[in-house]
């Protein structure tokens, strides 16, 4: 029988799919892929966490490690601040409960024009100079004190630090070094997107836990907005930006939260101590 070569048709190996069809398939699968793991890890992470007691966590995290002059701010270590350090962490001390007892917090001030406050792992509380400036009474500055501590409370410093650290190693894992690719960006920010929408959460179980804490110490919830009310006509550029882009709930449905504590108190608010209340902003 003789062999009798037959022509190839035409386009056997041309996919009938439009390219950018396939293009996005290709993309929706990697990010579902993506998302995936994150949320894996991220559990598993979250998990592993609450083991770690928070004694060791102040010890893996010293304060001596947290370098603020990368980040263009100037700790306060002049002998006329420290009895505002001093009054600072005094606070703290009495807005814990039993609960949270075998917490410990730092607290440095930092010279800054900007009215802020963080924490980082380990329980350091950071607050700046103009942040004082922006508190009316030392109830508003115990809010803030006490948002922080909750952040601590649940491990939300921690947890986000995790956090940063699983998307950072999944996109390095799966989109190797090319960190210019369009690609990359396009992960990138889906993942940063995820991020800043956990802390939207976290900022707000810490405004709950912030003012069951001021109430129990005041017996009231007076004072809670001060700083917000402060802020809200501060706010720069990144406020004005899509919700679901901010890292913190909007500062309005913030006060309107604490409003509706404040509108069934009675009692008066704790003055500031002059020496905290004429500080140098910065």
């Amino acid at each position: 029988m003789k062999y009798e070569a037959k022509v190839i048709p035409e386009g056997i190996n041309t996919s009938r799919q439009n390219p950018l069809k396939e293009l996005f398939l290709l993309i929706t699968a990697s990010l579902s892929i993506l998302a995936l793991i994150i949320v894996l890890l991220a559990f598993m992470s979250d998990f592993l966490i609450g083991f770690i007691p928070p004694e060791t966590e102040s010890r893996w995290f010293g304060k001596q490690s947290i370098e603020l002059e990368r980040f263009g701010l100037i700790p306060e270590d002049q002998e006329s601040y420290q009895p505002v350090e001093q009054y600072l962490h005094a606070l703290i001390e009495r807005l814990k409960s039993d609960e949270y007892s075998n917490f410990e917090f730092t607290i440095t001030l930092y010279k800054h024009e900007i009215p802020n406050a963080f924490i980082v792992p380990g329980g350091h509380i950071f607050i700046s100079t103009a942040l004082l400036k922006n508190v009316d009474s030392e109830n508003g500055l115990a809010m803030v004190l006490a948002h922080e501590m909750a952040h601590q409370y649940k491990r939300h410093p921690l947890r986000s630090t995790s956090r940063g650290i699983i998307i950072v190693v999944a996109l390095a894992v799966l989109l190797g070094s090319d960190a210019d690719g369009w690609l990359y960006q396009i992960f990138s920010e889906t993942a940063t997107i995820s991020l800043l929408a956990f802390s939207r959460e976290q900022e707000r179980e810490a405004d709950e836990i912030a003012l069951q804490s001021l109430i129990e110490y005041y017996g009231h919830a007076l004072g809670s907005t001060e700083f917000f009310n402060k802020i809200s006509n501060l706010e720069n550029l990144d406020s004005r930006l899509p919700v679901f882009y901010q890292s913190h709930p909007g500062t309005a449905e913030r006060i309107e939260f604490l409003q509706e504590f404040i509108d069934q108190a009675t009692g008066e608010t704790t003055p500031l101590p002059d020496f905290v209340r004429n500080i140098p902003a910065g």
